[in-house]
């Protein structure tokens, strides 16, 4: 929801609250009555097309493009494991067949992922005994198994997510619309009571005004679940790039970061029993931002810890790369500026 919105939402429900509690100034007052009827029905639509506007498919492929996600971060993490034993082994064939990288699925058609999740899985299961508990358990494979099953058994498409949050958007503009009409109504009908009832005029009017919404931070919100059953996980620890907050998940595994940096940031999402989980998150400002993981039962062993080291290592690199190009161009344009003054 915007600023603007979200000013006109606050709008519509005090002067909807103000006109309940002074009904007695405009009773009898046939014309005045139906504007305000409109009005608070007007009201409770645009607040519904609000919450289907929020809702954005929730439940539906939206959660298939979490399981699809969480498939493919483990595939990509038993993968890459199979791979150093396969390598030691002199094994190129069965190297060959495993991919390690996360793309390799998550970025593939519904279909081709789900083929190529359940080829690396055959892959794996047939040479468990050959390549270890070191590297592979029985129980690390049973658990990916179940994760192919949630994500290929899970209705709707990845691709189609989002895809209705323009028309919700756009439904929800419209309401709000109309209700902004019924204000202008109500404020050229209660021009009769400027002599009559002078308080109850000036009440309605200042009731009409749209307050600014000032942006003060930027939250984040990240859902923590458990991969495969979706139920929330409660006292995880969160944690982002370049910033000092830590935060804990509640019962509902909700995680909040109420003033986060605009940007790109990787969260790391840690739990005892659970294996360390890291996403990327774009942080949009003045934005009530979101975000969702799902975290897989096990343990993180050293190499994975390693692994999530170097991928903030890179990405640390990557953003101070960014900045100070932007410093550089920043710098740049205000020595043009200085040297064309001098002319």
């Amino acid at each position: 929801m915007k600023n603007r919105q979200q000013g006109i939402t606050n709008r519509n429900s005090g002067l909807c609250s103000f006109l309940g509690l002074n009904a007695a100034d405009y009773t009898g007052d046939e014309a005045f009555e139906a504007a305000v009827t409109k009005m608070i029905a007007d009201t409770a639509t645009a607040v519904s097309a609000g919450n289907a506007s929020a809702a954005n498919n929730t439940g539906y492929s939206a959660d298939k493009v979490e399981y699809k996600k969480t498939a493919s971060e483990m595939a990509a993490r038993l993968c890459s494991s199979c791979q150093v034993k396969f390598g030691m082994l002199g094994n190129k064939t069965l190297l060959q067949a495993l991919n390690g990288n996360v793309t390799f699925y998550n970025s593939a058609s519904d279909a081709l992922c789900a083929n190529r999740l359940n080829n690396v899985y055959g892959v794996m299961e047939t040479n468990l005994v050959l390549i270890t508990a070191t590297y592979l358990t029985a129980a690390q494979l049973s658990t990916f198994l179940g994760l192919i099953t949630t994500y290929t058994t899970q209705s709707g498409n990845t691709t189609s997510v989002n895809k209705n949050q323009k028309v919700l958007t756009a439904q929800f503009q419209t309401e709000l619309n109309v209700t902004c009409a019924d204000v202008e109504v109500l404020k050229l009908l209660v021009k009769t009571y400027k002599i009559l009832n002078p308080i109850f005029y000036k009440g309605v009017m200042q009731a009409c005004k749209v307050l600014s919404v000032a942006v003060r931070h930027t939250p984040l919100t990240i859902d923590v679940s458990i991969a495969g059953t979706g139920a929330p996980l409660k006292n995880a620890s969160g944690s982002l790039t370049r910033s000092k907050e830590v935060q804990k998940s509640n019962n509902l595994g909700a995680m909040l970061f109420p003033t986060v940096s605009a940007g790109m940031s990787i969260a790391m999402i840690e739990c005892e029993g659970y294996i360390t989980g890291m996403i990327d998150v774009r942080i949009k400002r003045g934005k009530a931002n979101s975000a969702a993981i799902a975290l897989v039962a096990g343990v993180t062993t050293d190499e994975m810890k390693a692994e999530n080291v170097a991928r903030i290592e890179a990405f640390n690199v990557v953003e101070d790369a960014k900045r100070a190009a932007k410093a550089a161009k920043a710098k740049a344009r205000k020595e043009a500026i200085a040297a064309k003054k001098k002319l």
